[in-house]
């Protein structure tokens, strides 16, 4: 019977041990370069509220930001039901413009993701540029950066045409050419989506 009683005993304690979980500490200023950032999505350890951490930029880079599924709820209330239909399609439009412009630019060495996040540290020889694009008040857009001179943040959708114009004219590459493709758009990965 103590046999059976220690046995009960060891049991729990064990039970109880195995039942408590580590929980993780979020911290919403933690950074994340772009360069590890792909590492870092692939062990699934970001979170919705991780969404608040900092991207930093050093390299020469594309940045498409753009709101996150609650952040897109939360418009198409603000804006009604009527606008739904636009606004999922300026969504499809970017998704679009960002599937058809990443394989051409990472050819010419430019670091390119589509992320929800919405603070940035973008490096320059004269140290850091902070961008909170919520403070901007701002849906969607791109960071051009360098890793030298002033980044160039622009907001909305842009004509094929129009962003190849800022790229060739940004990163001094008079031969980057973006042609007009059939690309659907599937529900892929997001940088930062979990």
């Amino acid at each position: 019977m103590k046999r059976f009683i220690l046995f009960l005993i060891v049991i729990n304690i064990l039970a109880g041990c195995s039942g408590k979980e580590k929980k993780d500490k979020v911290n919403p200023e933690r950074v994340i370069d772009s360069i590890t950032r792909l590492a870092v999505e692939r062990n699934d350890s970001l979170r919705r509220e991780d969404y608040s951490s900092v991207i930093r930029i050093d390299t020469p880079s594309v940045v498409f930001f753009m709101p996150d599924f609650d952040e897109q709820q939360k418009a198409y209330r603000f804006y009604g039901y009527y606008s739904k239909f636009e606004l999922e399609q300026i969504f499809r439009n970017f998704r679009r413009l960002y599937t058809i412009a990443r394989p051409e630019l990472l050819k010419d060495s430019i670091n390119t993701f589509l992320t929800y996040h919405w603070k940035f540290s973008i490096k320059t020889d004269s140290g850091y540029v902070d961008f909170d694009r919520k403070a901007q008040e701002e849906l969607l857009g791109f960071i051009l950066a360098d890793g030298h001179r002033q980044p160039q943040i622009f907001y909305g959708l842009y004509r094929l045409r129009d962003f190849q114009k800022l790229i060739q004219d940004y990163f001094n590459k008079p031969d980057f050419e973006l042609k007009e493709k059939y690309v659907p758009v599937q529900p892929t990965r997001v940088e930062g989506n979990p």
